[in-house]
């Protein structure tokens, strides 16, 4: 059967490669042919989403008779956008199958209609609970001034290597010490060696 693997991520900060060898593992289990559409740092709440869309306009021109997505909060984090979905594809004869656990989506029965009633209501619970934790965060940033960013490390200095290597510690531990690496200490005690050598 030929499907179409829907795959999306939310933020930049994340990827998609766990979702894809796990949707292409359930279609080359089941001897799918497949193609991939794949929305990188994309809302669950954006309506208006590309490859959504570049999707629909294959499903509409038979491209492929099914869709498989991980779990269906990768199609939408609304109850009325995961309906919508499902329903534009179900008119087009495509079906809906969760790659997680290999489950068919029977929109035509009640008791598929239940179980995506219940999936798209958690996604949503979720995707709210996600934006109300981010807006916290944002939030405490601001109140308490907090600097975002790579934490910078601590500066290391020649002295510092040479004390502790004075008192018998081994390169690693010193890295450890001065939050720094070993690479770093050995560049240090070179340039404690080489002051040394010219006082």
């Amino acid at each position: 059967m030929r499907v179409a693997l829907y795959l999306r991520c939310s933020t930049s900060k994340q990827d998609l490669d766990s979702q894809r060898r796990e949707v292409m593992a359930w279609a080359e289990r089941e001897g799918h042919t497949y193609t991939l559409y794949e929305d990188n740092a994309q809302s669950g709440f954006k309506r208006e989403r590309e490859k959504v869309q570049l999707m629909m306009q294959d499903a509409a021109a038979g491209k492929f008779e099914a869709v498989g997505v991980l779990e269906v909060s990768r199609l939408g984090r609304s109850i009325k956008q995961i309906y919508e979905l499902t329903e534009a594809l179900v008119e087009k004869k495509v079906d809906i199958y969760l790659a997680k656990t290999g489950t068919k989506l029977d929109y035509h029965s009640l008791e598929g209609r239940a179980l995506l009633g219940g999936l798209a209501l958690a996604a949503e619970l979720e995707g709210i609970l996600i934006r109300e934790r981010n807006e916290r965060g944002r939030r405490k940033i601001k109140d308490e001034h907090i600097k975002v960013g790579r934490r910078q490390k601590e500066s290391v200095t020649a002295g510092a290597v040479e004390a502790l290597r004075g008192q018998g510690r081994t390169i690693s531990e010193i890295a450890r010490l001065l939050n720094s690496n070993k690479a770093t200490i050995h560049r240090r005690l070179k340039e404690s060696r080489f002051i040394s050598a010219h006082l």
